[in-house]
């Protein structure tokens, strides 16, 4: 006789309630103790590692608002750096950098519409560069459900876990996310600055011979990715929000000679959609000149180039204080955000 016929029907129905809360209660158990240890990876909301990490820092910050928005795929994230930019501010305005990898136009318009409701900035910078606007998308899987409004305005988090739950996905990810949260060592680093940012700690020549030796092609532009551009720029200055664009230096041999005029003619398109929508577009590119020892790759700069591009850049923009509402410098969300980076399921 088998053991589920030895037990009365209520008996049986009893163990097996009692057996699915144990393994619930060892699964959840389980999580919190990895989101304690910094090891517990962000809900798969978007299918893009980093943009699901991003989210989880602006879930964070959100409901502080920013005045300065810094946008864009990687170029946005390696690019900027966070406290240079701070330092050229109005007293009092607050940063935030959203910049993820492997980001379209159209997917980076997308998700500075998702922020850009909550947090409400006054300036936008979208960093750019050639393959941004290149065919196809990223790797990413329905990017941008509705529920991602919900997670970025603080819905339970533990909500977003169990919607988007995948045992193998936390396994795989259980050793390898500590470490791209603690070191700017290598690409996949995903050590945001308290702001967002995150400068590459990488130089010739511990690189990647396959990314430093890559070059920009102009075959791949795609007029969607234009057209999305038209779209945000348009879109933002009816908002009365002001974007600048701007191109970082490129490594000289990322640019084939033959391929020059193809790719001045892309930023001369970019600025021409920019100025038609009251927009800026800044091209630093030709006015930077970087060597090698500034650079992580064919188009990101390591923590040094960072630094110089963005005083730069700063230089040329005013980002007026009549504009900022931030009255004075806060600096406790920056210890409220870092900490609750590292416990995403604490209150």
């Amino acid at each position: 006789m088998s053991f589920k016929q030895e037990l009365p029907p209520s008996r049986y129905l009893l163990w097996a309630a009692a057996a699915c809360l144990s393994f619930l209660v060892f699964v959840g158990s389980a999580l919190v103790y990895a989101d304690k240890q910094g090891r517990l990876a962000p809900p798969p909301l978007t299918g893009n590692m980093c943009l699901d990490e991003k989210a989880r820092l602006v879930r964070a910050l959100a409901s502080e608002g920013c005045d300065v928005l810094v946008a864009g795929s990687s170029m946005a994230l390696n690019n900027i750096a966070s406290e240079p930019l701070v330092q050229q501010l109005p007293r009092g305005a607050r940063l935030l950098n959203i910049g993820a990898w492997g980001m379209k136009i159209s997917e980076t318009r997308e998700w500075i519409e998702h922020v850009r409701a909550i947090t409400k900035p006054t300036y936008i910078v979208l960093v750019v560069g050639p393959m941004d606007f290149y065919s196809g998308y990223a790797n990413s899987q329905n990017t941008f459900q509705e529920d991602v409004r919900g997670f970025l305005r603080g819905a339970p988090y533990a909500l977003y876990i169990a919607r988007h739950f995948d045992i193998v996905y936390y396994l795989s990810s259980y050793f390898s996310i500590d470490r791209a949260r603690r070191n700017r060592d290598h690409y996949q680093s995903l050590a945001f600055d308290a702001w967002g940012g995150l400068p590459l700690n990488v130089h010739y020549p511990a690189v990647d011979p396959v990314r430093w030796n890559q070059k920009v092609v102009p075959e791949l532009f795609n007029d969607a990715q234009y057209n999305e551009l038209r779209l945000l720029a348009s879109t933002l200055r009816k908002a009365g929000v002001t974007l600048y664009c701007v191109q970082p230096p490129l490594r000289k041999s990322s640019i084939a000679p033959g391929t020059r005029p193809e790719v001045e003619s892309h930023w001369n398109r970019i600025a021409r959609i920019l100025a038609e929508e009251g927009q800026q577009f800044l091209n630093l590119h030709n006015e930077l000149e970087l060597d090698d020892a500034f650079y992580a790759d064919y188009s990101h700069l390591n923590a040094r180039g960072a630094t110089i591009f963005t005083n730069a850049f700063a230089q040329k923009v005013r980002f007026e204080q009549a504009r900022i509402f931030a009255p004075t410098i806060d600096s406790s969300h920056i210890t409220r955000a870092t900490s609750r980076r590292a416990g995403a399921l604490l209150p």
